[in-house]
């Protein structure tokens, strides 16, 4: 199970909208238009890409690892249920979207 199952459970759980990873702030969970932070400690950069890693297709991993800016999308299924990852990165600062598809 990776990292992230954790926080897509407790989205699902919640009817979320979507967990939002953010460089330098703590996980939120997304419900309609409200967000709550689901971590008490921020989290940086390369935790972040790690956590995507985790669960992003092994083929895209060079684009998400080389740092670049730019944008990467893909789908993960976790407890039979799918979810699309969208994932900005602009210089040092990454952003990741995780939501129900």
């Amino acid at each position: 199970m990776a990292t992230l199952d954790r926080f897509l459970n407790v989205m699902f759980e919640k009817q979320g909208t979507a967990v939002l990873l953010e460089s330098d702030k703590p996980v939120t969970l997304q419900v309609g238009n409200a967000r709550a932070p689901v971590t008490k400690e921020a989290v940086p950069t390369a935790k972040i890409v790690g956590l995507i890693k985790e669960i992003m297709p092994e083929g895209m991993r060079p684009q998400l690892e080389a740092g670049g800016d730019g944008r990467v999308a893909f789908g993960y299924i976790t407890d039979g249920k799918r979810v699309d990852v969208e994932v900005d990165r602009a210089g040092p600062k990454i952003t990741a979207t995780l939501a129900p598809a």
